[in-house]
């Protein structure tokens, strides 16, 4: 009966280690960016810990990367924070993160603008309707990491 569970176990963790993500970490991401209103769009290379400015309002930081192993199907995965510029005379429903702007996340605005923290979250390369920004102008794509 001994044998029979430590048979188990041992096939557990076997199993385990074959199908375990292996994930390394990476300096950079590449996206697709999207106006949706002007039809713009732009391949943009993320590197971490760095803000990137899409169209002068879309603010993107790149908190981590990670892709897959070599020997594993190609996966990538990013961490992103993305502000939203808005002058405060415009009268838009931008929908908005209820959380505080984290302190290293410096975005230079004029006087009569405001900030909106619109998405913290992972994108995936291989799923992007897993998470992804919802945003009435902009669209970000993570197209790899690197």
């Amino acid at each position: 009966m001994i044998k029979k569970y430590l048979l188990i176990c041992l096939f557990c963790l076997f199993a385990t280690s074959i199908w375990a993500d292996d994930y390394t970490k990476s300096s950079q991401a590449q996206v697709r960016l999207l106006n949706k209103y002007t039809g713009k769009t732009e391949k943009a290379t993320l590197r971490v810990g760095q803000n990137y400015v899409f169209d002068k309002n879309l603010n993107i930081l790149l908190r981590v990367c990670y892709k897959s192993s070599a020997q594993d199907e190609p996966e990538s995965k990013a961490f992103i924070q993305v502000i939203r510029v808005v002058a405060t005379n415009l009268k838009e429903d931008v929908p908005t993160l209820d959380i505080p702007i984290p302190n290293d996340f410096r975005v230079k605005v004029a006087d009569s603008d405001t900030t909106k923290f619109i998405f913290s979250g992972w994108l995936f390369a291989s799923s992007p309707s897993v998470s992804y920004l919802e945003d009435p102008i902009y669209d970000i794509t993570l197209l790899r990491c690197y």
